[in-house]
């Protein structure tokens, strides 16, 4: 077996380097980053060499390797720790699938070679993935955007000195002066990170808009630490009921925490992020490259997702900056279409193998994607027997093999016998822009029509490129294209025709954009190879044309204040300027420069797609980074700095260490602001679970999708309320029955601080108190 190992080494130890930077950057001990990092490339490796070997006919390159071994070896070690997880201690029941996984792979390489890109010299492709992780990590770590802005100047930089051999001498002059501005912004950058301690707020990653608080990351860490006591068996949050929800994602960041358990938030809150945007980056560039031999489409689609992440309209996104769970859904999403144009027709089990396992971690990861992933299939698969297509009985395998992994994880994971309500979603037209965006209930028919029609022109900035979807289709490409667009395209179809209480409908809309946007930037790219490098001058100028006036709908928009049909009207006007610039510039480009009626229609989708993509970047970063980095300025509630609170975290961690893992603690706690009682909570407590590591009677209200028992938990928060407020026998012996040995008295809730010879005191701090109610037993 001979490997060409020496790109794919180098790269490697780069991103290892990077990864290790940037969590030293965000505070984590190094104890922390060495176990985080150690665990994580481990299960990459051994996912990339599977990929290897499966395309082992193929040259692959160091993002397709890293992307896809993700992919694989996140799931091959989520499944594994839960598997295996009453049977074996935590620190090797991850890696038993991944190590059988390891061998069967070396098993069936025997005498074949493994190749991956010999140009070891050319380092753009992972500048390009480490430019796109710190653009997407900097629309939530807002202290980022100038080293992002910085890395990806200068990456731009090195795209182009490498192309310098085709530039004029006055080209080459205007490169080199690039260059020196990507300079000037990383020495700036240097120094904003030289005094960060100063600058950014002490709880940057656990607050949104650099204002409040972020109750998803307590959440987030409270399911991590449920799914590696439980699975979903029974969970954290409410003792004794199994875990109806997408779990998968914290399934994979409790592996993490496998060697020892980390400091309070260092994964699911820091590390986990990281990783899974670099890995997203990975898998971006690998889409692009499968496509086109454009040496600006990757970079082009890789800043286009990456700075995806905001806008005046909060669906109206990619990625997403406040839902981890959803971003992990993303590797598997893009896995699935890396998959169906990879798919090697002589080995069917293993092709089922893989799409059994990307479906299955998928919808365990975010639901929401089940049906880009149902209807996707489902109108890719007729395609292709409408147009008799060669590929139709292997592909037809995978969608059957696809809908057998949604069953089985809807009935594993979702489905409750006991269940006794209905779901929240039901027929709606038009609720989501009401609910998402500026469109308000009761206003006239007409202002509504209008409201939705600007949303809807906004949301088709980024996917026009589509229509030169024919650039890069060809047989072996069709099933997965199709696949992408009938599966955004519904996706996006059922998110504006329904109604949910939750954020189901958001997630749907971003699931088709994730799975639109791709073909529309490559297309976009190959179509500009018809025209030749000399004329994509004009490509850029319009581009940036597009940054320039999304910057200037953005400003428009957020000076437009009130509820009424006319304040409607006039954020619907701003919102569609990017259309009304369009189509100056078709005019411009059809009467003044004679172009024909094709080339104006691709000057404009160049501009709309810079608009809605790395304009919406450009809008909002010099904003959120003053609010980001002048955090003492702002007005906050004191429960906005709860998590980062010392007082809290000493009388937590003193709980974990001095209890037993299977003690059960009762909280009086429920919001994370103490003036407000359930069910009035904007913002629920996890902070309990989150930092004790304990299960919980009761807490915040959770789990998910648990309507049915909120008459049991009630129940249970007004006994604990009663006993932390007015202890009595009855309260006493009702808490000894639910199996409760310790309560948490948050003094910020309560009044009392006796509890007489009910409970014994064992720790008390400015924030409350731990009481014991039997004896502690070593």
């Amino acid at each position: 077996m001979r490997i060409l190992s020496k790109d794919l080494a180098l790269k490697s130890t780069l991103s290892v380097v990077f990864l290790a930077l940037l969590l030293m950057i965000c505070g984590l001990r190094s104890a922390d980053i060495a176990a985080i990092i150690l665990l994580a490339a481990a299960q990459i490796a051994v996912g990339a060499f599977v990929w290897l070997v499966y395309r082992s006919k193929h040259q692959v390159f160091f993002a397709e390797a890293v992307g896809m071994g993700a992919a694989i070896g996140f799931a091959l070690a989520f499944a594994s720790s839960q598997l295996f997880r009453t049977l074996l201690p935590r620190s090797i029941s991850w890696a038993i699938l991944p190590l059988i996984a390891l061998a069967l792979s070396m098993r069936a390489l025997r005498n074949s070679t493994i190749s991956f890109d010999k140009k070891s010299r050319d380092f753009n492709e992972i500048f390009v993935v480490i430019s796109g992780t710190l653009i997407a990590l900097s629309t939530s770590w807002f202290w980022l955007i100038p080293t992002a802005v910085a890395i990806s100047t200068l990456t731009a930089w090195a795209i182009l000195h490498s192309l310098r051999r085709i530039f004029t001498k006055t080209q080459n002059l205007l490169v080199n002066v690039f260059g020196l501005v990507g300079v000037a912004l990383a020495t700036n950058a240097l120094l904003g990170l030289s005094s960060l301690e100063k600058i950014r707020n002490p709880l940057w990653w656990s607050w949104r808009f650099a204002k409040i608080q972020d109750p998803d990351v307590l959440f987030g860490e409270s399911m991590m630490h449920s799914v590696g006591m439980f699975g979903n068996s029974d969970n954290i949050f409410f003792a004794g009921e199994r875990m109806h929800y997408h779990w998968f994602s914290f399934a994979w960041n409790d592996t993490l925490n496998a060697l020892f358990q980390t400091d309070p938030f260092a994964i699911t809150a820091l590390a986990a992020p990281v990783i899974v945007l670099f890995t997203l980056m990975c898998l971006v560039t690998t889409f692009a490259r499968r496509f086109s031999n454009s040496q600006v489409s990757a970079p082009l689609l890789v800043l286009a997702v990456s700075s995806m992440c905001a806008g005046p309209i909060p669906f109206v996104r990619l990625l997403h900056p406040y839902s981890y769970s959803f971003n992990f859904s993303l590797i598997y999403t893009f896995a699935i279409v890396i998959l169906l144009l990879s798919s090697e027709r002589s080995k069917i089990s293993t092709n089922a193998i893989l799409m059994f396992v990307f479906s299955a971690i998928l919808i365990g990861s975010k639901v929401s994607s089940a049906p880009a992933l149902v209807f996707g299939l489902l109108f890719a698969t007729l395609f292709l027997v409408l147009r008799k297509n060669e590929y139709t009985k292997s592909n037809f395998l995978l969608s059957a093999v696809s809908a057998v992994a949604v069953l089985t994880v809807w009935y594993l994971v979702y489905y409750s016998a006991n269940s006794k309500t209905s779901s929240s979603m039901h027929i709606g037209f038009g609720v989501i822009f009401q609910q998402k965006a500026f469109v308000v209930a009761g206003i006239p028919t007409i202002a509504f029509i209008v409201g939705v029609i600007s949303i809807l022109c906004l949301l088709a900035y980024s996917l026009v490129g589509a229509f030169w979807v024919r650039t890069i289709s060809s047989a072996s490409t069709e099933f997965a294209l199709v696949f992408s667009l009938a599966g955004g395209l519904a996706s996006l179809f059922l998110g504006v025709l329904f109604y949910d209480d939750g954020e189901n409908l958001a997630y749907l809309i971003q699931t088709a954009i994730a799975l639109i946007l791709p073909i529309s930037i490559v297309a976009i790219c190959n179509r500009e190879n018809v025209f030749g490098f000399k004329k994509f001058n004009g490509v850029a100028f319009v581009a940036v044309f597009g940054v320039l006036i999304a910057k200037l709908y953005w400003f428009l928009f957020c000076r437009v204040t009130g509820n009424s049909a006319p304040v409607v009207y006039k954020s619907a006007l701003s919102l569609i300027v990017p259309l009304l610039a369009g189509l100056i510039v078709f005019v411009i480009s059809r009467i003044w420069f004679r172009y024909d009626t094709n080339r104006p229609f691709f000057l404009v989708a160049a501009m709309t797609i810079s608009a809605g993509t790395l304009g919406s970047y450009a809008s909002f970063a010099s904003g959120f980074y003053q609010d980001g980095v002048s955090y003492n300025l702002l007005h906050v509630d004191d429960a906005d700095t709860i998590v980062g609170s010392a007082s809290y975290r000493e009388l937590l961690i003193w709980l974990r260490n001095n209890s037993r893992t299977d003690d059960l603690v009762a909280t009086n706690r429920y919001c994370s602001d103490s003036y407000q009682s359930p069910p009035q909570c904007l913002a629920l407590w996890n902070l309990t679970s989150a930092i004790s590591r304990r299960q919980v009677l009761v807490e915040g209200l959770y789990p998910s999708q648990s309507e049915s028992l909120q008459v049991e938990r009630e129940k249970r928060r007004q006994l604990i309320a009663q006993f932390v407020d007015t202890p009595s026998q009855n309260t006493f012996d009702a808490l000894l029955v639910y199996g409760v040995r310790w309560v948490v008295a948050d003094y910020a809730v309560t009044q009392s601080r006796s509890w007489g010879n009910f409970a014994t005191v064992r720790f008390t701090n400015t924030a409350g108190s731990i009481l014991e109610l039997a004896p502690f037993e070593n």
